[in-house]
């Protein structure tokens, strides 16, 4: 145990609180493509991308460690030289990267692994948005089975990979894709939490990136969409709402959300959660009620019509009334302004 943490300590250096800031000396991390290229000598099987999904080639403790180190590599080297991420030899490691990653996520892996990979991977595209969507738009069935994964924080990597590597599908495939993560949530009245809460959110992060692009998704199938999250929101449990509601919030982040019809009329999606989310915010569920704060300001990120923008403020003040907020730091972007507020 003492060697394990003492070797966890090398990896990680923290620094002494007690020097001096003049006498910190900054991390030299090595270069990735060394560190790879040591790892995959002594498991040459990590090269082969055939064998993803079977036998985990490390204990998940070590690929834990391996990860997370390999990925300090990955930002130091960056961030001595931006340029990098045009240079095909360090393009040709970062895919080697991702193979020891999807390696990670192999079904013998622990929880934690599968968590830290899928977050490395998604931490990757951030730098590289565009390799990655294309690297992974080949793989939208095997990151797909990931949507029913157990932990919370794998479902939510995924469905942002899924939005990522949507962008580098034909207008139609991803039109198509919408249509089969609807369809698989729809028709189903037993499905369990994780599936949900998986495609939900899988749902909000490729519409998101659909109705964003030129040329865009069909109105008809946006409208499919909109349509959908809100009747969940305005249906299921405080879970399952707000989850809803972030999905919308994605999508409005990218574009103005257009109007609903609804019984005769148009309304903006606000206006139809209205009472809802008014019940939301003011239950106990603080975590529900943090998601549809944030959803909130996401939803008017776009959003240009004062009485709209009036509808998300006035929501937001019931916080005012709600004790289990007091104290907790909520923060609602309008516009291009974050405001903290505390009760």
């Amino acid at each position: 145990m003492i060697t394990r943490e003492l070797a966890l300590e090398s990896l990680f250096p923290v620094k002494d609180e007690g020097h001096a800031i003049s006498q910190d000396l900054e991390i030299k991390y090595p270069r990735v493509e060394g560190m790879l290229d040591y790892i995959c000598k002594q498991q040459p099987k990590l090269l082969d991308s055939s064998d993803m999904g079977h036998n985990l080639l490390f204990p998940s403790g070590t690929f834990v460690a391996m990860i997370k180190f390999l990925l300090k590599c990955f930002e130091s080297e960056l961030k001595l030289d931006s340029s990098l991420g045009r240079s095909s030899e360090f393009l040709s490691s970062v895919e080697k990267l991702c193979t020891l990653l999807e390696h990670g996520m192999a079904y013998e892996g622990s929880v934690e692994l599968h968590a830290t990979a899928s977050k490395t991977i998604v931490t990757v595209s951030s730098f590289l948005p565009q390799m990655m969507a294309l690297r992974y738009a080949h793989r939208i069935s095997w990151l797909r089975q990931f949507l029913s994964h157990i932990d919370l924080d794998t479902r939510e990597s995924v469905a942002r990979l899924l939005g990522i590597a949507s962008s580098a599908l034909p207008i139609g495939t991803s039109s198509d894709l919408i249509q089969e993560l609807l369809s698989s949530i729809s028709k189903s009245n037993n499905m369990r939490f994780e599936v949900q809460h998986g495609t939900l959110s899988a749902l909000g992060y490729v519409t998101a990136d659909c109705a964003s692009r030129i040329p865009t998704i069909e109105e008809s199938r946006l409208q499919d969409v909109l349509r959908y999250l809100t009747s969940v929101a305005n249906s299921e449990s405080p879970v399952l709402a707000s989850i809803a509601v972030q999905a919308l919030g994605h999508i409005g982040l990218r574009i103005p959300l257009p109007p609903i019809p609804d019984n005769n009329r148009s309304a903006h999606v606000l206006e139809l959660l209205h009472e809802k989310l008014s019940k939301l915010l003011s239950g106990d569920d603080t975590k529900a009620i943090q998601k549809v704060v944030i959803s909130l300001g996401h939803m008017c990120m776009k959003e240009t019509s004062p009485p709209t923008l009036n509808l998300a403020l006035e929501l937001m003040f019931k916080l005012c009334r709600c004790k289990v907020c007091r104290n907790i730091p909520l923060y609602i972007q309008l516009h291009d302004n974050i405001w903290g507020i505390s009760f």
